[in-house]
């Protein structure tokens, strides 16, 4: 069941919303915290209706089909928390990180993923391919969407604790090089969702 403020929507008593309008209303609600945050975007319309689409899908699909779940409009266009702006933001993150930085893969340093942190995220980008397997097993679209979200986590803990554009040349293409492969997987998975990633928000 979908619930509103704790209670059924129903269709028999009138209880529903159109979902032109809660598109409609989630694009400007998308639009209204972008332009807050980012005033200088461009092409904020688009960001806007893919933020705003992609958090309405999101929001659904996060949820297992046998569950319940309360539609709260804006607890899901936050851009923190269990949401798919918060899954865009963490890939605008990262394409900012790469953006005008370049990488030799063929040159890390593999010690590195003797480190927790380094080690907790490369084995998490590594189960993305069970993932999807798992969720098309049991038709759960939501597996994906938990794992995405549990991904992200990790990467904005990785983020905060550790500097990725250093000095030493090894160490930076190992921290460019996970960071990339992690926002490939977001990406990825979002696409599968149905939602599209953004380059800036």
């Amino acid at each position: 069941l979908v619930l509103k403020d704790g209670k059924k929507m129903s269709t028999r008593g009138g209880g529903v919303v159109k979902l032109y309008d809660v598109l409609d209303n989630a694009m400007k609600l998308a639009y209204e915290q972008i332009k807050l945050k980012n005033p200088n975007i461009e092409n904020i319309e688009e960001t806007a209706r893919k933020v705003g689409c992609g958090a309405v899908v999101f929001n659904d699909l996060k949820n297992h089909r046998t569950l319940d779940y309360d539609f709260d409009m804006e607890k899901m266009l936050k851009f923190e928390g269990q949401t798919g702006p918060y899954l865009q933001y963490t890939g605008v993150r990262i394409a900012s990180i790469l953006r005008n930085n370049t990488y030799d893969m063929n040159n890390i340093d593999s010690c590195l993923f003797a480190n927790d942190i380094y080690f907790e995220l490369a084995r998490s980008i590594g189960e993305f391919k069970s993932v999807v397997v798992r969720a098309c097993e049991e038709n759960a679209p939501s597996v994906i969407a938990k794992y995405l979200l549990g991904l992200a986590q990790i990467f904005n803990k990785f983020y905060a604790n550790i500097k990725i554009n250093v000095s030493n040349e090894k160490v930076r293409n190992t921290n460019f090089m996970i960071s990339h492969a992690t926002r490939v997987v977001i990406n990825e998975g979002l696409r599968l969702l149905g939602m599209e990633y953004v380059e800036q928000m």
